[in-house]
């Protein structure tokens, strides 16, 4: 009976002190949830361009020009911007000839630079003597106001009848340069020399 006892207690004990150190090995653990930290609204990359307003080169306001004048038969014309005054076009070869109206300050008017330049763009080298001979043979016209208009007709001077040509007029006008030009192959513009020439003396003051 002692003996049955003995392993009684014996097991017992074994039994209690497992179950201790059971107890002490055991750990808790708590669970910590880390929220990610906020992040800013997405901004639309579009927002701020649709509170900018666009605009086209052409809707650029320009004040209106005080000149006017009367467009040759046949022709149609274009309102332009900035110094271009107008672009007109005889229907019938638009896409060879135009004719622009320009407005520039005062200064701008002086023959001699003017005939120079024009000549380059057209290939037109012209000596001192030449060019002293074109000058002295420009037409002058007058406007229906009286302002003179001085005309140079550059197919004179081009030997083909398809080399790049010009018919440039200019007119001091109540403190601004005007300057017409009509471009295009010497064979297009030659038929267009009189309505040219039509337009520059229509060119009235408002």
């Amino acid at each position: 009976m002692r003996y049955f006892l003995s392993i009684f207690f014996t097991l017992f004990s074994t039994f209690t002190l497992f179950s201790c150190d059971q107890r002490d090995s055991y750990r808790h653990y708590s669970e910590v949830i880390i929220e990610p930290a906020a992040q800013p609204p997405m901004m639309n990359p579009h927002a701020q361009m649709q509170n900018i307003p666009m605009h086209d080169a052409g809707d650029t306001p320009t004040t209106s020009s005080p000149l006017s004048w009367t467009t040759p038969q046949g022709w149609s014309e274009q309102k332009s911007s900035g110094m271009r005054i107008a672009t007109l076009t005889p229907v019938n070869d638009a896409k060879s000839v135009e004719c622009t109206i320009v407005s520039l300050g005062a200064e701008a008017g002086s023959i001699a630079p003017n005939i120079v330049r024009w000549a380059g763009q057209i290939q037109v080298h012209l000596d001192a003597a030449g060019q002293k001979k074109f000058i002295d043979e420009l037409l002058v016209l007058k406007t229906s106001q009286g302002f003179n208009v001085t005309v140079a007709d550059f197919s004179s001077l081009l030997k083909s009848d398809t080399d790049p040509s010009m018919l440039a007029a200019i007119l001091s006008l109540e403190g601004k340069t005007i300057f017409i030009k009509m471009t295009g192959p010497k064979n297009k513009i030659v038929p267009y020399r009189e309505d040219f020439l039509s337009l520059c003396q229509s060119i009235r003051h408002e």
